[in-house]
């Protein structure tokens, strides 16, 4: 029986977050790499092993060696001179370790003359060499043997070479084992592990940019406020109904460089401040670790898309392919176009008729404009989920045709996962000081009241508006969404994140539009149904005007939604509960099942009233 996902399921044990998937990889590379050098290893014993075979077999055959001794004699009476040669071989049989016969033959033997002298012990000389050859001859003989220490030693290594290889299989047994036994110990180990990524995090630095950055939660008047927005990273607004102080209250984040000089301005305004957060890259490195942990936890259950992690761009486009071939009776899926650096933008039409049924009203809804607010693109998945996979109401889709756009800025949402994660705006560079300053807020870029706010038209700013009307080309897939299916769209919402609040036209002025009771009452409804889920320690929803709500804003899909003819247009900012826009994995099960429920509740308005 193999382990599997499924089968610790139930368990908690530290040896899943010790060897996680990528390092379980690295182990069997290593792993192989030892079996490889046992293979080469053989080879080379292999190819030893014949060489030496060979050798012996050499030896126990008798060999032969000839020793060749000439004698020379001097004869001057012959004109010209000449030398006599004679000869004395020396015949050598040798066997594996002894010499077995020496055998003299000699043909002739002279004494050497040179000058009329007569060279005596040539005899001596011949019998000299010839010992001195033979001994040469044992030696190497008895030398060229294999030698057992090195038999020893090649199988000592071949051993340690075979308990190098399986050692990591035994240490995952033991700790399969001791997990079941010890589970006790998984909270300690669970957070040794956590510490121990927080330092990679740490040394990595991907958040070293926000080292010392504070979070100051400042009150006061709306027009205040909106002033800030063109100067400071905003990360929330509570409205004043809702607020301690009884004013708009914003959660800005203030520099180690800036903070001073910004703490004399709102105390020159009289604008009264909290510091909430020391140091905001302790937070995102806590963040990250908590996000690893969840998905390691959702691959181990075998769930390619859970409720209760975040996803990549890659895995949330996979995710729409599989449910359009799944489910392909209901499921369509758009590539609507490519995002500025090239990405593909992915959409889902649901319907039991193909949109081809022209009486039902159609639902739109997109998520992360802003790169930045990752709870969003799950509450989009997980809408698709009860529409889809679970059909948890059958009245809205064979009533309503749904568009959905899990993903809309898939460039700014990268970007905030691989380099900054606070990015909000889009990546593109094709405006003047992009090099400085790339990117435009998508929820600026909508053709209404474009390019009347002068703070709007800084391209350093986080709601640069950016050169023109629709220049984002991901801008451009949620306008054309909405004029393809404008005489059948009753409901727009745009997802957003944070703040419990569901906000209507018109933002730039105040004022309220024709249906303003309508909007009103149909987002009360919503809010109602997500109360009635929500966790006792949430906010209570604030439906209304977002310019009175919170600030006067221009060129959000809100109001161009609403100014083109969509008669039901929304602003949903969804809950943070106390972690603002950055909502630990744990919580994304509640929000996304919440927020469901309001979801059904405007649809079935829709229903009702169309």
């Amino acid at each position: 029986m193999g382990w599997t996902g499924s089968t610790f399921s139930g368990y908690r044990c530290w040896y899943i977050t010790v060897f996680p998937p990528p390092l379980l990889i690295i182990v069997s590379l290593m792993v192989l790499s030892v079996i490889i050098m046992v293979c080469v290893l053989y080879i080379i014993i292999l190819h030893s092993a014949v060489r030496t075979v060979d050798r012996i077999r050499e030896f126990r055959e008798s060999h032969t060696v000839s020793y060749i001794n000439k004698a020379f004699d001097y004869n001057e009476n012959v004109h010209p001179p000449v030398h006599e040669t004679s000869t004395t071989t020396i015949s050598i049989t040798i066997s594996a370790e002894t010499i077995t016969e020496i055998s003299e033959k000699p043909i002739a033997l002279h004494d050497l003359r040179v000058n009329g002298q007569i060279r005596c012990g040539v005899r001596k000389k011949v019998r000299k060499n010839f010992l001195k050859m033979t001994r040469y001859l044992c030696k190497r003989t008895v030398n060229n043997h294999p030698s057992k220490m090195k038999a020893v030693k090649t199988v000592l290594l071949i051993l340690l070479c075979f308990v190098g290889t399986w050692t990591p299989y035994y240490v995952a047994i033991i700790l399969y084992v001791k997990c079941d036994i010890t589970k006790n110990v998984s909270k300690m180990a669970r957070s040794v592990v956590c510490f121990l990524m927080l330092a990679i995090a740490l040394a990595q630095g991907r958040h070293e940019k926000y080292e010392n950055h504070q979070l100051y939660r400042v009150a006061g008047p709306s027009q205040e406020i909106e002033v800030l927005e063109a100067h400071l990273d905003i990360i929330s607004a509570t409205p004043a109904a809702r607020s301690v102080s009884g004013q708009l209250e914003a959660l800005v984040r203030l520099s180690p460089e800036d903070k001073q000089k910004w703490l004399e301005y709102f105390d020159k305004k009289q604008m009264k401040y909290t510091k909430m957060v020391d140091n905001l890259a302790e937070i995102l490195r806590d963040e990250d670790v908590k996000i690893n942990n969840a998905k390691q936890a959702a691959k181990r259950r075998g769930r390619s898309i859970s409720w209760d992690a975040y996803y990549r761009y890659k895995e949330i486009n996979e995710y729409l392919d599989y449910l359009g071939e799944e489910y392909s009776d209901l499921v369509t899926v758009i590539n609507a176009a490519l995002s500025y650096e090239g990405r593909q933008i992915k959409y889902v039409k649901i319907s039991t008729s193909r949109f081809e049924d022209l009486r039902k009203p159609v639902v739109i809804i997109d998520a992360a404009v802003h790169a930045r607010e990752w709870v969003t693109p799950p509450v989009a998945l997980y809408i698709i989920n009860q529409l889809v996979v679970d059909i948890v109401d059958s009245n809205l889709t064979d009533g309503l045709d749904w568009i959905i756009i899990p993903l809309a800025n898939p460039d700014g949402y990268e970007y905030s996962i691989d380099e900054d994660r606070m990015w909000r705006k889009t990546r593109s560079k094709a405006h003047d000081g992009a090099e400085d300053c790339p990117g435009v807020d998508g929820n600026r870029n909508f053709d209404h009241y474009f390019g009347t706010r002068e703070a709007s038209a800084n391209p350093c700013s986080l709601i640069y508006e950016g050169p023109a009307p629709f220049s984002e080309p991901e801008i451009r897939v949620i306008r054309d969404v909405v004029l393809q299916n404008l005489n059948r769209a009753a409901l727009y919402i745009s997802l957003h994140s944070y703040g419990n609040m569901f906000l209507y036209a018109w933002g730039n002025n105040g004022t309220l539009p024709a249906n303003g009771l309508i909007l009103h009452l149909a987002g009360v409804r919503m809010a109602t149904a997500i109360e009635e889920l929500s966790l006792d320690k949430a906010d209570p929803y604030v439906v209304g005007n977002a310019a009175n709500v919170l600030y006067y804003t221009t060129g959000t899909s809100r109001d161009w939604t609403r100014a083109v003819g969509i008669p039901l247009t929304y602003t949903l900012e969804l809950p943070g509960y106390e972690y603002g826009f950055l909502v630990p994995p744990e919580y994304v099960e509640q929000i996304v099942t919440e927020t469901w429920e309001g979801i059904a509740a405007g649809a079935h308005y829709v229903l009702s009233t169309f």
